[in-house]
């Protein structure tokens, strides 16, 4: 069986054996200071504020063209004095009365005049 100098021999080709590895950890790497955690919280704060800024401005991009669609259709079902489409619809009802008052009162008369019309046939066919 190999030693650990053997197998540092066979894989490495070399015979001088280096000193004990060590594991160096730098302090600033390891326990971060006040600045540092600083600088870090600013970043995150900053990549959120640019994300919800652009979430903020998609929102306005959509929202906007409905918000202003839904405006005229609001100023559309408002009565104003004649000139929107609830002052139109509420005109043509008004005329499709009168038009209907005017055809019951036309019908009594040619049926009126019909009963007349009937009554004078009869007198006259005797």
């Amino acid at each position: 069986m190999l030693s650990g100098r053997g197998l540092y021999t066979l894989f490495f080709g070399l015979t001088r054996i280096p000193p004990k590895f060590k594991i160096k950890i730098m302090y600033n790497s390891v326990i971060m200071t006040t600045t540092d955690w600083a600088q870090f919280i600013l970043a995150l704060l900053s990549i959120g504020a640019i994300i919800v800024g652009a979430i903020r401005w998609y929102i306005q991009v959509q929202v906007k063209p409905i918000a202003e669609a839904v405006e005229d259709i609001r100023k559309e079902t408002k009565t104003n004095g004649g000139t929107s489409m609830r002052d139109e619809i509420k005109q043509i009802k008004v005329e499709q009365e009168n038009a209907r008052d005017k055809r019951k009162a036309t019908s009594d008369k040619l049926d009126h005049m019909y009963d007349i019309l009937l009554e004078y046939v009869s007198k006259n066919s005797k």
